[in-house]
């Protein structure tokens, strides 16, 4: 709790208690694999992505070296966070295995 000192009654010191709101807005996302195996996000636009990857790839049951996370194309990164992205409310980000080269 933050303790402001109304300017108008300062002369008698009067004192109100403000307390610090969490402002920032959580947004729904939605991860979908190639399988269409989806799950949707309820987050923080300052929550790093990292978070989102580990839980799908920890549900999913696949080790998380092996998937790879794209929006519109775009490969996305641990640290990145929807804030970053300008990612809002429905968007949808994209798992894909990663391929192993052959012959």
């Amino acid at each position: 709790t933050l303790k402001v000192t109304d300017e108008q009654n300062s002369q008698n010191d009067e004192k109100k208690d403000v307390k610090m709101v969490d402002t920032e807005e959580k947004i729904t996302l939605k991860v979908t694999d190639e399988q269409d195996n989806a799950m949707q996000f309820r987050v923080k636009p300052s929550t790093t992505l990292k978070k989102i990857f580990d839980h799908f790839a920890s549900k999913q049951a696949v080790a998380r070296s092996e998937l790879r996370f794209y929006h519109n194309g775009t490969k996305l990164k641990d640290d990145d966070t929807p804030k970053d992205l300008n990612l809002g409310e429905g968007d949808t980000i994209e798992v894909l295995k990663q391929q192993v080269g052959g012959q």
